[in-house]
């Protein structure tokens, strides 16, 4: 029992995102972003300069979408998300479309 106590709590960013996967179960949700990823990833590989920039752009929208929506969740849980966090969020939203 000792041990878990002496483990590291989650960062804030780490529980926001949990939050936010347990509001989000369903498996359509869950691709949108990694499936973005592979449709960016094409385009650059068949060095498709305005698909890309489409992509990009909508890959940002929708960055920024999750991420506002993972704020909104952790403020409803009582967490207040600095500006440093939301952008942690974001980084790890970013990860997710490299799948």
């Amino acid at each position: 029992m000792r041990r878990i106590a002496a483990l590291r709590k989650p960062t804030l960013a780490v529980r926001a995102a949990g939050l936010f996967a347990r509001a989000h179960a369903r498996p359509d949700d869950a691709q949108a972003l990694p499936h973005l990823g592979g449709r960016l990833r094409t385009a650059h590989r068949e060095l498709d300069g305005a698909q890309l920039r489409s992509l990009s752009h909508e890959q940002h929208r929708m960055i920024s979408a999750l991420a506002r929506e993972t704020v909104h969740l952790a403020d409803e849980a009582g967490e207040r998300i600095s500006e440093s966090i939301l952008r942690e969020i974001e980084r790890t939203l970013a990860g997710l479309s490299c799948f």
